[in-house]
């Protein structure tokens, strides 16, 4: 199979985009659901996550894929995330302390413990297969280990403004209310932009092979 050009693929993910946020600005009833959870940006950053899922695979080839399996986890366990499944099928989420300190027995925790321990695992390879060649891919001034370092830099402060409101409240510090709403749809844009730049840095990745396994 013929590799396409990066820009090929930024171009039609960019295109795909502006269309999905442009047919929900025509069709949604109020603003304010466009930064909803469920719908509206996170929506579209639901598909963006699925189609960087995609991506992964067909840049790296299926067996490569198998073997680096905490790759593509990572962003469908982002994209369940986006989908709230975390709290789907529990009072608390399963993502809570809460839920492992409650007298709920142990059978109705069994599924959050499995999920943390598949969460410590693929960090964990994370750590040892692709944190070293990204830290080296930086220090060689690599466009794919930046466009990933800024794609954490605009996750982290995406989770930063989540909720600031009920963040600063311990501290003594009021937000008001018109602040605390932007920082949520500032919040939602930068989770869509996260993605956005990991999907830059899978098509901008050095050495996969599309349709092929690893060699």
């Amino acid at each position: 199979m013929r590799q396409l050009p990066p820009a090929t693929i930024l171009a039609f993910t960019a295109t795909m985009t502006l269309l999905l946020l442009g047919w929900d600005l025509i069709f949604i009833e109020s603003i304010d659901l466009y930064f909803k959870e469920g719908v509206g940006i996170e929506q579209v950053t639901v598909v963006l996550l699925v189609w960087a899922i995609g991506l992964l695979v067909w840049r790296l080839g299926l067996r490569r894929s198998l073997r680096e399996w905490q790759l593509p986890l990572a962003l469908l366990l982002m994209a369940l995330r986006e989908l709230d499944f975390d709290k789907r099928f529990t009072d608390q989420g399963v993502l809570k302390l809460r839920y492992y300190t409650s007298s709920e027995p142990l059978s109705d925790k069994l599924p959050g413990i499995l999920l943390l321990l598949v969460l410590a695992l693929m960090l964990y390879r994370l750590a040892r297969r692709n944190l070293m060649p990204w830290l080296r891919g930086l220090r060689q001034r690599d466009l794919c280990a930046w466009l990933v370092a800024a794609a954490g830099v605009a996750g982290v402060i995406a989770k930063s403004i989540d909720g600031l409101a009920r963040k600063l409240a311990p501290f003594g510090i009021e937000v008001p209310a018109i602040v605390d709403h932007r920082a949520g749809r500032i919040e939602e844009l930068l989770e869509m932009l996260f993605v956005f730049l990991l999907i830059q840095a899978i098509v901008t990745a050095r050495g996969a092979a599309p349709g092929r396994g690893a060699r």
